[in-house]
């Protein structure tokens, strides 16, 4: 029988799931090379573990256009992880002028609307 040290050593050193992992990646390296001080002093893999656990509800590619649109939306710090949350549901919000899921193709597994449909805003509301 497994005692509580082993059960949280376990669960600390547990991976990311492949899938998404790749994701993170790219999110940490568009981090490092925008914003030079980021993690200066922490564990990398503490902290992407952290942000891996708050973003894995999101598309993955709707966290690279969250990477790419960051740079723009914060300038000269990185965003918190709470920041970055907001950043993404701002890019699933329906802009005016748009029709509803004209701009992708994609449906989301949870509602199956398009991501920028009304259905999808009111159903998933992330």
């Amino acid at each position: 029988m497994k005692n509580i040290n082993q059960i949280q050593r376990h669960d600390r050193s547990s991976q990311i799931p492949i899938g998404s992992k790749g994701v993170i990646d790219k999110l940490f390296a568009s981090i490092k090379v925008a914003y030079p001080h980021f993690m200066k002093g922490q564990d990398e893999g503490d902290l992407k573990r952290m942000w891996f656990l708050h973003l894995k509800d999101f598309p993955d590619n709707r966290v690279e256009a969250g990477a790419f649109e960051m740079i723009d939306r914060f300038p000269k710090f990185p965003p918190t992880i709470g920041e970055f949350k907001g950043l993404l549901r701002d890019l699933n919000k329906v802009k005016p002028g748009l029709m509803i899921g004209n701009d992708r193709e994609e449906t989301c597994p949870n509602c199956r609307a398009t991501w920028n449909s009304a259905v999808h805003q009111q159903e998933c509301k992330k």
